[in-house]
């Protein structure tokens, strides 16, 4: 079945919301890292090794803490979105390096990065500007060691530089000066 931009092999479940449909597949942890789509599969096997690590681990992580309200009202356990992580169904296995993801993921089976007895909250972004920001300063949450700034130098994004125009009387209004 293709729905949207990926092709999808689990059951898929289609259901009408007062804002719209869901749609929600059930797959195994494997087929649906798989359908992850966060990095091109084409960069080195050592990177696609470690982002599929980050993946497993994030996947686990919000298993364990359990679903959002949002996950509650349309029956699903992990987003498809870049708010938790970009699945695309089997699309980017399908593609000319898939075979490379597919080997990354199956390569690091099972391993994930833990702290202590739990999955590690891991996060991650496509682009940091140069250093990334610890996660209380994101999220309001507590300080989490794992999760602290660095440097992150050299990136190769089209998002590191970019520019948001405003206007004096909106930064005064804000300002209240």
């Amino acid at each position: 079945l293709s729905l949207g931009w990926g092709g999808y092999e689990g059951q898929l479940q289609i259901s009408a919301h007062p804002r719209g449909l869901a749609a929600v597949e059930t797959t195994t942890i494997d087929r649906y890292l798989l359908g992850i789509s966060e990095v091109p599969s084409s960069w080195p096997a050592e990177t696609l090794a470690a982002q599929a690590v980050a993946a497993r681990t994030y996947l686990a992580w919000t298993l364990h803490r359990g679903r959002t309200i949002n996950g509650n009202r349309y029956d699903y356990d992990i987003c498809a979105t870049d708010q938790c992580q970009v699945y695309r169904g089997l699309e980017g296995v399908g593609g000319a390096d898939g075979d490379r993801w597919r080997d990354a993921v199956s390569s690091t089976a099972n391993q994930i990065l833990l702290d202590g007895d739990r999955p590690l909250q891991a996060l991650y972004s496509s682009t940091s500007g140069g250093r990334t920001r610890s996660v209380e300063d994101v999220f309001g949450s507590a300080p989490n060691r794992h999760l602290t700034a660095v440097q992150s130098p050299d990136e190769s994004s089209p998002f590191v530089d970019w520019a948001f125009p405003v206007e004096f009387d909106q930064l005064e209004a804000m300002g209240g000066h």
